[in-house]
Protein backbone atom coordinates (compact mmCIF):
# COMPACT_ATOMS: atom_id res chain seq x y z
CA UNK A 1 0.00 0.00 0.00
CA UNK A 2 2.13 3.16 1.33
CA UNK A 3 5.47 1.41 -0.22
CA UNK A 4 3.72 1.54 -3.86
CA UNK A 5 2.27 5.22 -3.37
CA UNK A 6 5.76 6.60 -1.90
CA UNK A 7 7.82 4.88 -4.76
CA UNK A 8 5.13 6.39 -7.41
CA UNK A 9 5.59 9.98 -5.89
CA UNK A 10 9.14 9.23 -5.77
CA UNK A 11 11.51 12.23 -8.41
CA UNK A 12 13.84 10.85 -10.21
CA UNK A 13 17.92 10.86 -9.29
CA UNK A 14 19.83 13.51 -10.97
CA UNK A 15 22.94 11.81 -12.55
CA UNK A 16 26.12 13.98 -12.39
CA UNK A 17 27.34 11.81 -15.11
CA UNK A 18 25.01 12.14 -17.45
CA UNK A 19 25.61 14.89 -20.60
CA UNK A 20 23.40 18.43 -20.68
CA UNK A 21 23.51 18.13 -24.95
CA UNK A 22 21.55 14.88 -25.68
CA UNK A 23 23.53 12.32 -27.27
CA UNK A 24 27.08 14.64 -26.69
CA UNK A 25 29.81 13.83 -24.88
CA UNK A 26 31.47 16.16 -22.45
CA UNK A 27 33.48 18.46 -25.27
CA UNK A 28 30.45 18.85 -27.59
CA UNK A 29 28.64 19.93 -24.44
CA UNK A 30 31.57 22.29 -23.37
CA UNK A 31 31.05 23.85 -26.96
CA UNK A 32 27.45 24.13 -27.07
CA UNK A 33 27.17 25.98 -23.46
CA UNK A 34 30.36 28.12 -24.27
CA UNK A 35 28.20 29.00 -27.96
CA UNK A 36 25.18 29.86 -25.86
CA UNK A 37 27.16 32.12 -23.28
CA UNK A 38 28.75 33.46 -26.52
CA UNK A 39 25.58 34.42 -27.75
CA UNK A 40 23.85 35.56 -24.49
CA UNK A 41 27.05 38.16 -23.95
CA UNK A 42 26.70 39.20 -28.04
CA UNK A 43 23.27 40.34 -26.97
CA UNK A 44 24.04 42.22 -23.78
CA UNK A 45 26.94 44.24 -25.86
CA UNK A 46 24.30 44.59 -28.96
CA UNK A 47 21.67 46.40 -26.26
CA UNK A 48 24.72 48.35 -24.49
CA UNK A 49 26.08 49.87 -27.67
CA UNK A 50 23.46 50.31 -29.99
CA UNK A 51 20.47 50.99 -27.89
CA UNK A 52 21.68 53.03 -24.91
CA UNK A 53 24.48 54.55 -27.06
CA UNK A 54 22.62 54.89 -30.38
CA UNK A 55 18.80 54.91 -28.37
CA UNK A 56 19.03 57.31 -25.98
CA UNK A 57 20.92 60.48 -27.79
CA UNK A 58 18.39 60.46 -30.16
CA UNK A 59 15.07 59.74 -27.40
CA UNK A 60 16.72 63.13 -25.65
CA UNK A 61 17.01 65.47 -28.60
CA UNK A 62 13.61 64.58 -29.70
CA UNK A 63 12.47 65.27 -26.16
CA UNK A 64 14.09 68.48 -26.21
CA UNK A 65 12.85 69.15 -29.44
CA UNK A 66 15.55 69.08 -31.43
CA UNK A 67 14.76 66.48 -33.47
CA UNK A 68 11.25 66.37 -35.46
CA UNK A 69 9.25 63.29 -34.58
CA UNK A 70 9.45 61.89 -38.15
CA UNK A 71 13.21 61.92 -38.12
CA UNK A 72 12.93 60.08 -34.62
CA UNK A 73 10.18 57.32 -35.81
CA UNK A 74 13.38 57.00 -39.13
CA UNK A 75 16.20 56.97 -36.54
CA UNK A 76 14.67 54.42 -34.15
CA UNK A 77 13.51 52.39 -36.99
CA UNK A 78 16.75 52.09 -38.22
CA UNK A 79 18.31 51.15 -35.00
CA UNK A 80 15.79 48.43 -34.72
CA UNK A 81 16.04 47.15 -37.77
CA UNK A 82 20.07 47.27 -37.60
CA UNK A 83 19.74 45.46 -33.73
CA UNK A 84 17.01 42.95 -34.68
CA UNK A 85 19.16 40.57 -37.16
CA UNK A 86 22.33 40.75 -34.38
CA UNK A 87 20.04 39.35 -31.55
CA UNK A 88 18.70 36.05 -33.47
CA UNK A 89 21.52 35.50 -35.72
CA UNK A 90 23.68 33.12 -33.18
CA UNK A 91 20.91 31.62 -31.79
CA UNK A 92 18.51 31.18 -34.65
CA UNK A 93 20.17 31.74 -37.87
CA UNK A 94 23.78 30.41 -36.79
CA UNK A 95 22.46 27.30 -35.56
CA UNK A 96 19.57 26.16 -37.83
CA UNK A 97 16.77 26.48 -36.03
CA UNK A 98 13.79 24.96 -37.92
CA UNK A 99 10.60 26.95 -37.14
CA UNK A 100 7.31 25.20 -38.21
CA UNK A 101 3.96 27.06 -39.68
CA UNK A 102 0.56 24.75 -39.66
CA UNK A 103 -0.56 27.72 -41.95
CA UNK A 104 2.14 29.61 -44.01
CA UNK A 105 -0.74 31.65 -45.92
CA UNK A 106 -1.88 33.26 -42.71
CA UNK A 107 1.32 33.78 -41.65
CA UNK A 108 1.81 36.38 -44.50
CA UNK A 109 -1.49 38.01 -44.43
CA UNK A 110 -1.34 38.67 -40.72
CA UNK A 111 1.87 40.24 -41.24
CA UNK A 112 0.51 42.36 -44.20
CA UNK A 113 -1.76 43.79 -41.72
CA UNK A 114 0.85 44.08 -39.42
CA UNK A 115 -0.08 41.19 -36.91
CA UNK A 116 1.47 38.25 -35.49
CA UNK A 117 0.38 35.41 -33.63
CA UNK A 118 2.05 33.24 -31.52
CA UNK A 119 1.10 30.88 -29.49
CA UNK A 120 1.63 26.93 -27.81
CA UNK A 121 5.47 28.03 -27.31
CA UNK A 122 7.02 25.62 -24.33
CA UNK A 123 9.72 27.51 -23.84
CA UNK A 124 11.25 31.41 -22.84
CA UNK A 125 12.70 32.08 -26.20
CA UNK A 126 9.28 33.37 -27.58
CA UNK A 127 10.19 36.53 -28.06
CA UNK A 128 13.60 35.47 -30.62
CA UNK A 129 11.24 33.00 -31.98
CA UNK A 130 8.64 36.49 -33.00
CA UNK A 131 11.75 39.17 -33.33
CA UNK A 132 12.98 36.40 -36.59
CA UNK A 133 9.84 36.07 -38.15
CA UNK A 134 8.83 39.59 -38.01
CA UNK A 135 12.34 40.53 -39.73
CA UNK A 136 12.18 38.07 -42.00
CA UNK A 137 11.14 39.30 -45.71
CA UNK A 138 10.63 35.45 -47.03
CA UNK A 139 9.25 32.87 -45.38
CA UNK A 140 8.63 28.95 -47.59
CA UNK A 141 9.69 30.83 -50.57
CA UNK A 142 6.55 33.45 -49.78
CA UNK A 143 7.33 37.05 -49.72
CA UNK A 144 6.41 38.75 -46.63
CA UNK A 145 6.36 42.55 -45.21
CA UNK A 146 9.48 43.46 -42.31
CA UNK A 147 7.25 43.88 -39.33
CA UNK A 148 8.41 45.57 -35.42
CA UNK A 149 7.22 42.83 -32.70
CA UNK A 150 6.14 43.83 -29.60
CA UNK A 151 5.22 41.82 -26.82
CA UNK A 152 2.40 41.44 -24.92
CA UNK A 153 2.86 39.63 -21.06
Amino acid sequence: GSSSATAATKLPSFDRKRSLVEGAGMFKTFVVMLYCHFSVTLLCLNVLVDLILLGVPVFILHRIGVLPTKLYLSFTTKIINWTTPIVFTMPMILSGTKIYCNDIELLVEAKSKNSLLLANHGSRIDWMVGMFVGFTQSMAGRVSKRIRVGFVC
